[in-house]
């Protein structure tokens, strides 16, 4: 690779196509060069009006320390990326440090100095700061300053004689804060030792299991009055583990939980004073959050049928020709755009999850043999589409395993449920429909 310039250098940085070597060349640029207003080069990175903007954070010994033991673990594995670092958000004195890897979210609260700036004040500073910053045989008390170039910033780490410099990432953080919120499932409060114990017991592997190359999960949920971990083994009994809590445990769905993203959120409540506040989840993709001073952890889920799912919304999209889809609050994807409305739903309650697609005939239909002896002599008739009766309502429905689902069998599928629809809909619901439930949902 030729050398580079250091204004092509900073375009390829503001055009994000930076990479290993543009990060080295960049911090072992001169500290001077990069801050002397007289530089006669005149690239992108260094000009002779100097930064915009220069402001600095005072940070101490054991804040550092807190900060990167407690946090480090939820560090994303790739630093090009915005979850690759620590966030740091800072309002006056108050500061919020937060890591995630998209399984698991953590924050921890701390307070110092307000941000001394160059340039005026501002209520809120965020900046990402690089997790190898701290990474140092000896931590002290230090300053992390944040100089802004305009197309960029730079940050400087000066403690024990040393400053280390790095380009801010310029990736977005997600939305840490709307993460957290998700989490509306009933709490629970839990003494933080046995809250780890648990964790513990949950994760040992059985003798024989080889775990090297795969990720370990364990179903959580409410049961029997005790906060339950199921963890699932191949060829072995499973592990189960009722932790008793301090307050009522009602029972809730179970949610497969990574159990590596647990311990991290373990980890980072530890040695807490009081009970451990724990949201478990209110559907089995909804988050759990586990809170405790100045602490916060939510963790996501794992979909075990993720690739399922996107062999369907793939043939979804095809068929629709749009570019995403989007299910409804109970899970199932609306078809709109045909004339009646119908619905598709990956079901993963059976051994072998399948896909149905269905629709609904009439609402308000009360249970009797005549309708029963009507719709099996229309299901002697339709093969493919069975019509059905579920409490009060009349659907037609057709299914498929997932592994036979493409774009055409899918289309088909639709179709057929559309036609059925339409030829008995009026019918059944004229006969079978209370006198006040004859409007159907179309």
């Amino acid at each position: 690779m030729a050398p580079q310039t250091l204004g092509k250098l900073s375009r390829d940085i503001c055009h994000q196509s930076w990479n290993i070597r543009d990060f080295t060349r960049v911090i072992s640029t001169p500290h001077k060069k990069l801050n002397d207003p007289k530089c006669e080069e005149q690239g992108d990175l260094v000009t002779d009006t100097g930064p915009r903007n220069k402001w600095s954070i005072r940070i101490s010994d054991n804040e550092i320390r807190e900060v990167y033991e407690r946090l480090k673990w939820a560090i994303a594995a790739e630093e090009l990326a915005a979850l690759g670092h620590i966030l740091l958000e800072i309002n006056g004195s108050e500061r919020t440090w937060v890591t995630s890897n998209g399984t698991v979210t953590l924050s921890m609260r701390t307070s110092g100095e307000p941000v001394k700036s160059s340039v005026g004040t501002k209520p809120l500073r965020r900046v990402l700061i690089h997790g190898r910053m701290f990474n140092r045989f000896e931590l002290g008390s230090g300053v992390i300053e944040v100089i802004d170039w305009g197309k960029y910033r730079e940050l400087e780490f000066h403690s024990n004689g040393l400053a280390t410099r790095f380009v801010e990432s310029p990736e977005v953080f997600p939305d840490w804060k709307r993460t957290f919120t998700e989490a509306d499932g009933p709490t629970i409060s839990v003494c933080p030792r046995r809250l780890r114990d648990g964790v513990i017991q949950a994760a040992t592997v059985p003798v024989g299991v080889n775990m090297d190359d795969r990720s370990c999960h364990t179903w959580v949920h409410g049961a029997d009055g005790a906060l339950r971990f199921r963890t699932p083994w191949v060829s072995y009994f499973d592990t189960e583990v009722d932790i008793s809590a301090h307050t009522s445990v009602p029972d809730t769905p179970a949610a497969l939980i990574d159990l590596h993203s647990l311990q991290s959120a373990i980890h980072l409540m530890d040695e807490v004073a009081g009970d451990v506040t724990v949201t478990l989840s209110s559907s089995p993709m909804s988050p759990m959050r586990l809170r405790a001073a100045e602490f916060d952890a939510v963790i996501t889920p794992t979909d075990r049928w993720v690739e399922e799912r996107n062999t369907l919304t793939s043939a979804l999209c095809t068929i629709l020709r749009v570019d995403a889809i989007q299910p409804d609050e109970d899970g199932d994807y609306p078809i709109t755009q045909l004339h009646h409305s119908i619905w598709a739903r990956l079901n993963t309650s059976r051994k072998q999850p399948i896909v149905q697609v269905f629709s609904i005939l009439a609402n308000g239909v009360p249970k009797c043999q005549e309708l029963f002896e009507e719709l099996n002599s229309i299901n002697r008739i339709e093969h493919f589409v069975r019509l059905v009766w579920t409490g009060s309502s009349l659907g037609a429905e057709a299914s498929l395993l997932i592994t036979q689902v493409d774009a055409y069998t899918l289309d088909f599928m639709f179709r057929e449920v559309q036609r059925v629809t339409k030829r008995y809909q009026e019918m059944l619901a004229a006969f079978f429909a209370e006198p006040d439930q004859t409007e159907t949902l179309f």
